[in-house]
């Protein structure tokens, strides 16, 4: 009886000192990360704001030149309505994640563990999916003969 008691209270203690361990280390990470965010949303509040007035006097340039168009009873070409096809530079994002994968893993393992460095990974993987699907596309956008 005294053998099995004092397993369960091993057991329970050292389940309660992981559980301890695991939550002193999450508040560590929070602790680390959330000045970090803080000063991204800072720095970068300013840049989103420049980014949208410009967006927003370019469109609206755009329709002031179509309705000065109108009303003078040009005829309007149908090219105008339709968007314009968006490149995407999928080797630019590749890399660009992937250097940012590399980044995170180095900063969570400096900061933290090394548990919490698989979260650069993550990032990492995206941008090896990226340049994987650049090569695909570039491969199949070649060998498609084009008939006359």
């Amino acid at each position: 009886m005294k053998k099995n008691f004092l397993t369960a209270a091993l057991a329970s203690s050292s389940i309660f000192t992981f559980a301890n361990d695991a939550n002193i280390m999450m508040v560590d990470f929070l602790d680390s990360i959330v000045p970090v965010i803080a000063i991204t949303c800072v720095m970068a509040l300013p840049a989103i704001i420049v980014l949208l007035c410009l967006n927003f006097k370019k469109s609206k340039l755009k329709y002031e030149i179509l309705e000065k168009s109108i009303e003078k009873g040009q005829q309007l070409p149908e090219s105008i309505f339709e968007e314009p096809k968006k490149h995407v530079d999928l080797l630019g994002q590749g890399l660009t994640f992937i250097t940012l994968g590399i980044g995170l893993a180095i900063i969570f393992w400096a900061l933290t563990d090394i548990r919490y460095a698989s979260i650069g990974l993550l990032f990492f993987l995206i941008g090896v999916g990226r340049i994987i699907t650049w090569i695909i596309s570039r491969k199949s956008n070649n060998e498609i003969p084009e008939k006359n």
